[in-house]
């Protein structure tokens, strides 16, 4: 089973849609291996466990969709592109792993920039 996992920023909005269908900002099939919270905690050199419980808001039998805890969202918000640029070389990332994890991160900064929530849909 293949899962397909999407993030957007958004605030009210139809949640069985999807951010596809909404016009929104996302950042695609984003498979890399770790969660949200790791790869945020990895990225400024601190430990998962400061980051809260992701909210389930939506689920049915094909999806769920979460909402990230504001600590992990700001915190990825906040890697520069120096930082970025370096872990990506340190984890030994292919070129599309390197643009998912730019993009989610441009996602996360987009939701603090906006004062929105980040949410992830999960597509079985």
């Amino acid at each position: 089973m293949l899962l397909r996992m999407y993030f957007t920023a958004a605030a009210d909005l139809d949640l069985l849609r999807g951010p596809q269908a909404l016009g929104l900002p996302y950042a695609a099939d984003w498979e890399f291996g770790v969660t949200l919270d790791q790869l945020t905690a990895d990225l400024l050199g601190r430990d998962v466990s400061e980051f809260g419980d992701h909210v389930k808001v939506a689920c049915d039998k094909q999806f769920a969709v979460w909402r990230a805890p504001a600590a992990t969202v700001a915190g990825l918000a906040a890697i520069t592109d120096e930082r970025l640029a370096e872990y990506c070389e340190e984890e030994l990332l292919s070129q599309e792993e390197i643009a998912g994890t730019r993009d989610l991160r441009d996602v996360a900064a987009a939701a603090v920039a906006t004062g929105k929530n980040l949410y992830r849909w999960s597509f079985a």
